[in-house]
């Protein structure tokens, strides 16, 4: 909030919330991926030209979703992460 300002959180946390609403509607979605200990990881930024938030976008989201499909209806989120982290370590 410091750094960017109220609505830059808003908008970030409403590309979060609209991107793991679209991978639970078609968890293989273009641009979801394999990734390590069986999950999969889709970007952001494959969203962030599809929610606004007062008028604005997120222009340069830096944030990976790493999930699983348990069964065939629940989407587990496992982990948020920065594009720059050290997926292994962190996952």
């Amino acid at each position: 909030v410091k750094k960017f300002g109220i609505e830059a959180v808003d908008r970030y946390a409403r590309l979060i919330d609209f991107t793991v609403e679209k991978i639970r509607g078609n968890p293989q979605e273009i641009g979801v991926r394999p990734t390590l200990k069986g999950l999969f990881k889709f970007h952001l930024s494959t969203c962030k030209d599809e929610v606004s938030f007062a008028g604005k976008t997120v222009k340069k989201p830096r944030h990976l979703v790493f999930f699983r499909v348990v069964g065939n209806e629940i989407l587990e989120v496992v982990r948020i992460l920065r594009d720059d982290m050290d997926f292994e370590t962190h996952l």
